[in-house]
């Protein structure tokens, strides 16, 4: 199996589209989105994802504020090694000196993994919209039975985020370095300068995203939106968003690139192969994908803003460097 796009480990700032994790739920993979500072808290360093227990079942595990998050995530730091030991498998059967050195390393980069801790997401707010639920038959395909589940009434956007706040001290130091020596790093909000403005996602608007799994990919947003739910989002949940098609038959995201921020292009700003010649307007995150990734599932990032703010941490800021 070929590494993910993203899944190095990236011992200083990692780019954005870089694989985070937990460190207690070594099954999963996310993309970190975008860098990002909140008008309540300044001069600390935060990034934007998703709900890093997105899809999972919240009766066995729940992200808590505090618990650590790894760059990249246990499962890739994994499956890195993993490959690492099959490539030099004779050799380090051979050398002494070679498995030693080896292990040598991998015990530095120990002191590297952790990366952030998992500060607030939209899983803190609990909804309680009643009028929107009602309590309907399903039948499960697993149990061979029916059961009785509470379902919405209607399906509706989705409203996911999580900021995660940057505890590696290399990542820090980075982006300390970089606003001393750039007097505008931060822009006053999304949507709040001339320069770099939101896009609301729209049918045929041309997107690009650099992701964990799939790397910088372009596609164009479907026509309508598609009713979905994600692999554990509950029998009860129905999402309502725009999915994205890839160029040339190519997936826009897969499996591991929930939390890469989508940016929108106009025609003129991409080039004969559908790559984009410059940075567009941020527009949405992806949440996930279909099997395959025929169609990648995103939410409007003006969604993320409102929920930030409504959540009491501010206006919300992206780092561009």
């Amino acid at each position: 199996m070929s590494p993910a796009k993203g899944a190095a480990v990236q011992s200083e700032l990692p780019l954005p589209g870089a694989s985070c994790g937990l460190e207690f739920e070594p099954h999963h993979a996310f993309t970190i989105g975008a860098y990002v500072q909140l008008s309540t808290s300044p001069k600390t360093i935060y990034a934007l994802t998703v709900p890093l227990d997105l899809g999972l079942n919240h009766s066995k595990i729940k992200a808590v504020k505090n618990a650590t998050v790894t760059q990249p995530s246990p499962a890739d730091r994994d499956n890195l090694y993993e490959q690492e030991n099959e490539t030099f498998k004779e050799i380090l059967r051979r050398d002494i000196h070679q498995r030693d050195s080896l292990k040598v390393r991998r015990k530095k980069d120990e002191g590297t993994f952790e990366f952030a801790q998992y500060f607030a997401s939209s899983r803190d707010l609990v909804a309680d919209d009643w009028q929107n639920v009602y309590l309907g038959k399903i039948f499960d395909c697993e149990t061979k039975r029916y059961l009785t589940v509470q379902r919405e009434k209607e399906a509706r956007p989705s409203h996911e985020w999580a900021i995660l706040k940057i505890t590696r001290k290399t990542a820090v130091d980075t982006i300390t370095d970089i606003r001393k020596r750039n007097s505008k790093p931060w822009f006053p909000k999304f949507g709040g300068s001339k320069t770099l403005e939101t896009q609301p996602l729209s049918p045929s608007l041309i997107v690009s995203k650099r992701g964990r799994s799939t790397g910088c990919t372009s596609g164009i947003v479907n026509g309508v939106k598609s009713i979905y739910r994600l692999p554990r989002d509950g029998h009860g949940i129905r999402r309502f968003d725009y999915a994205v098609l890839g160029f040339n038959n190519e997936p826009f995201g897969k499996c591991g690139d929930a939390g890469a921020i989508v940016y929108a292009h106009s025609p003129d700003n991409i080039d004969v192969l559908g790559n984009p010649k410059g940075l567009g307007k941020p527009s949405g995150i992806i949440l996930g994908a279909s099997v395959g990734g025929f169609a990648t599932f995103v939410q409007d990032i003006d969604t993320v803003i409102s929920g930030v703010k409504k959540a009491g941490h501010g206006d919300l800021n992206l780092f561009h460097n």
